[in-house]
């Protein structure tokens, strides 16, 4: 065993040097380019001497040989060098001076004062009457006829007579520099510049096209700068990544390694313990078999955790579904793998894929894939059972006959676990009334159904929570009253005072009851008056949890127009409860104070109900609301006692005292009453500090009402008005000055 590792240890650190020696062989700067057409210039940057270019490094110097515009300038190099042999072709060498066996004479002295040496004219015959080039100190002049020279020459030899005679052998020892006949025109000899060019053999350009080429030129050359910077900073941005990538690796591997070795030094410990005890018993080689167990797994669950960290960075640059449709045995594998990490991977790569826009994973082909992962739903590791409820509750419709189906293997699990089943099986449900359908065929709802008489009141609870989901939907709640579900809580409900865990179950019991009585108020209060008598004995309760969650239902049941007509229309029974509230808002701790005003709040609102459609509020509600708010003091005090909310010092009561005063300003007779009110709208237009940002919001909100009401004088109106231009959160700015006091 000590052989292997060692040969594993061997080939681990071999193979690090490796990765170390190629790293460092990256960070070596690259050698010198070595080209005619490379230069490096004084700040030891690249140039390209035939593009006038900068290169950003010698590892792009390739790609910039390779570019097109680098190809373009070598074209024009090589006609510019034919050209220019085409051009020193055509002239010949000038001839030297003429030999005379003749002694030269003395030249005469000129009639000018300053005259110095003749300019030397001397033409050379040429053959076949061609005109003659002339050179006056090396410049080239227009051709003339020879002709029309010689006749000038004549006239000047009459003139100057014997002296030109004498000058002539002086002339002659000299040599002007005579062109070949073949020379080409110089430019400019004619003034039209296209026959100028005809004639010189060359082709035309415009000037203005020159420019238009040579801007083009200017913007090819930064494109390809650019393009090479580009290519540089990716390759860099490549390079840099792979290094990360290495070191991480690099980490990653030395931990195995610390792991072996700390592997080796225990197994080398217990050695030397048992050879200092001498104890070979059998229960000795057990406890070292237990601990290379322990040990190996160790080392295993590290190894699976880098890979899964391996995977997961690559899985990131792909788009979702690529992975499952290019590797699906694979990935099933990952799916089935025992490691909680793996499968957690491949479940949220399944998620991805069913969240893109396109829709990648079509059925049949990938059912396996979805089936695996409705299986994971009861899994015992809480993470991965949640992902795998969002990924099942998702799914195309066409795909849940083959899960739900497959999912009845989680049926068998614990209560805690089918909890998670039951949760997924009323998402299905929720998203359409033939889905609905499809889960009762597999009797996934008369399942939980049955489940509601279990001894565990905590699975009992669930359910019913759960339940209370589905009963919002009308499918769901016909369904449930055919079947008896309905009838068979209300008579559990009637078994709650038998039974030893009754302050356990009634909370359940009334959120059941309160969600479905939200959305059918008139026939739930109507044909189950266990129900309500449930409610009101609860607000009657002593005991503070059940008498929370009642005021919570009765105000959310009273939320909705058609909901406070039902409670109304209940009579006494309602009445009392709603002076047991104010009493509960008057005399209690301040968390019954602060649910019961809540509570309160939501019965006078009237802008809290979904289906409200029309700005006309029925007569008998505000008349019954303003009836439920006197309850609160006697006569008119109760306005007065609310003042007194609003200006609690107790954040939690403040905020509720406000949520009460916005419901009352929905109504005249509440405006009116904060209108008698001495010093309330005062108070409430006022910004004194000390106000914290929810409780200034809740203040804007009441004057965002007033400022709409026509109850209140204009004048208050304009301030409200201003108040609600300024926001919630406006602060006046006050410019005070020191005033330094003289000694």
């Amino acid at each position: 065993m000590s052989m292997h590792m060692q040969n594993a240890k061997k080939k681990t650190q071999e193979e690090m040097r490796r990765l170390m020696l190629e790293r460092k062989n990256k960070d070596k700067k690259p050698q010198k380019i070595n080209n005619p057409l490379a230069k490096y210039n004084n700040l030891g940057q690249l140039t390209c001497i035939l593009c006038s270019s900068i290169v950003r490094s010698e590892n792009v110097w390739q790609v910039h040989l390779n570019s097109k515009q680098h190809r373009e300038n070598i074209e024009k190099a090589k006609k510019l060098k034919e050209l220019t042999n085409n051009f020193t072709e055509g002239k010949i060498k000038r001839p030297g001076p003429p030999i005379s066996d003749a002694p030269q004479e003395k030249k005469p002295k000129g009639i000018l004062k300053n005259a110095g040496t003749p300019i030397p004219v001397v033409a050379a015959k040429p053959k076949n009457n061609a005109p003659t080039i002339y050179s006056y100190h090396e410049e080239e002049i227009k051709r003339v006829n020879l002709d029309a020279v010689l006749s000038k020459e004549g006239k000047v030899k009459g003139k100057l007579g014997d002296t030109q005679n004498e000058s002539s052998t002086s002339q002659e020892d000299q040599e002007s520099k005579v062109q070949d006949i073949n020379a080409p025109i110089p430019e400019g000899f004619f003034d039209d510049p296209i026959l100028d060019a005809k004639a010189r053999n060359i082709e035309y350009k415009d000037p203005i096209e020159e420019e238009w080429e040579k801007f083009q030129k200017e913007i090819k050359n930064e494109t390809s700068t650019s393009a090479e910077i580009i290519a540089g900073e990716q390759e860099e941005a490549t390079a840099e990544r792979q290094i990360d990538e290495i070191d991480e690796q690099i980490r990653n591997w030395s931990r195995v390694l610390d792991l072996e070795l700390k592997k080796e030094e225990t197994k080398k410990k217990i050695q030397d313990v048992e050879m200092a005890s001498g104890n070979n018993d059998d229960n000795d080689s057990d406890n070292e078999a237990d601990l290379d167990e322990f040990l190996d797994w160790r080392a295993k669950k590290a190894v699976i955790d880098l890979t899964t960290e391996v995977l997961k960075k690559c899985f990131e640059k792909f788009d979702g579904g690529d992975i499952i449709q290019s590797y699906p045995t694979y990935f099933m594998y990952l799916l089935r793998h025992e490691a909680v990490c793996v499968q957690e991977l491949a479940v949220m790569e399944v998620h991805k894929a069913l969240t893109k826009v396109a829709y990648p994973l079509r059925l049949p082909q990938f059912i396996d894939v979805f089936v695996a992962v409705a299986q994971l739903v009861c899994h015992k590791d809480v993470g991965l059972a949640n992902k795998a409820i969002m990924v099942t509750s998702i799914l195309e419709p066409e795909a849940y006959p083959k899960v739900l189906e497959e999912m009845k293997i989680g049926l068998d699990y614990p209560a805690s676990l089918r909890c998670n089943l039951i949760e997924v099986i009323i998402n299905i449900s929720a998203k359409s009334a033939e889905l609905f359908q499809l889960c009762v065929e597999h009797e996934y709802i008369s399942y939980m159904i049955s489940e509601l008489n279990t001894e565990d009141f905590l699975y009992q609870i669930n359910i019913l929570e759960l339940l209370a989901q589905l009963a919002i939907k009308p499918y769901g709640i016909n369904y449930l009253v055919e079947c008896g579900a309905i009838q068979k809580i209300v008579g559990l409900i009637e078994d709650l005072e038998r039974n030893p865990l009754k302050n356990l179950l009634v909370p359940g019991y009334m959120r059941f009851f309160g969600s479905i009585a939200y959305h059918y108020p008139k026939d739930v209060l109507e044909k189950y008056p266990i129900l309500t008598d449930l409610l009101f004995n609860a607000i009657e309760s002593n005991e503070q949890v059940i008498l929370l969650i009642a005021l919570d239902t009765l105000g959310f049941i009273g939320a909705t127009h058609e909901g406070k007509m039902s409670l109304a229309a209940l009579g006494s029974s309602f009445q009392v409860a709603v002076d047991r509230v104010c009493k509960y808002i008057r005399n209690s701790s301040s968390v019954v104070k602060v649910r019961a005003t809540h509570c309160l709040s939501s019965l006078i609102a009237i802008d809290r109900d979904p289906n409200k459609k029309t700005e006309n509020v029925d007569q008998r509600i505000t008349l019954m609301t303003r009836e439920w708010f006197r309850c609160l003091k006697q006569q008119n005090e109760s306005i007065e006692y609310l003042f007194e909310l609003c200006k609690n010092p107790f954040s939690d009561i403040k905020l509720a005292g406000f949520a009460l005063l916005d419901a009352i300003c929905q109504h005249n007779w509440g405006q009116e009453m904060i209108a008698g009110a001495a010093g309330f709208i005062e108070y409430l237009l006022d910004r004194p500090g000390g106000f914290s940002k929810e409780e200034k919001e809740a203040k804007f909100d009441v004057i965002k009402k007033l400022a709409t009401s026509t109850v209140f004088d204009a004048n208050i109106v304009a301030r409200c008005q201003v108040y609600v231009d300024q926001g919630p959160l406006f602060k006046d700015t006050i410019m005070e000055v020191a005033y330094e006091e003289s000694d």
